[in-house]
Parts: C-alpha cells; structure tokens; sequence
C-alpha cells in the first residue's frame, strides 16, 4: 500500500477500497525497508477494527 511519512510519530495509508468494504478488521504493521530490501525496523502488530458503513 502506498504510505505517505507524515512525521516521525506518524505515517498515512490509504488502503485498497476492498479491504474496508466489509465489517471485520485489519492487522497492520509497518516495516522500513531500503533499497535492498532488507527489513530496517518494524513495528508492532495493530488490529484496526472495520465498521459497517452507514446509508
């Protein structure tokens, strides 16, 4: 997914419209990775919780 670093406490993504279209959740974590590939830094593991959206 494209990430946008918006500070060094914060970074955005915006997630492909099929994984929120249904109620359920995420597991997200983020990894920093160079040029090669190799894995620099992860984060912990978040469930993000998906609601239903309202009509």
């Amino acid at each position: 997914m494209e990430t946008t670093w918006q500070s060094e406490q914060s970074l955005s993504v915006t997630s492909p419209k099929e994984l929120t279209a249904k109620p359920g959740s995420l597991e997200v974590q983020v990894k920093v990775i160079d040029s090669q590939n190799h894995v620099l830094g992860m984060s912990r593991t978040v469930t993000v919780p998906i609601a239903e959206k309202s009509k």
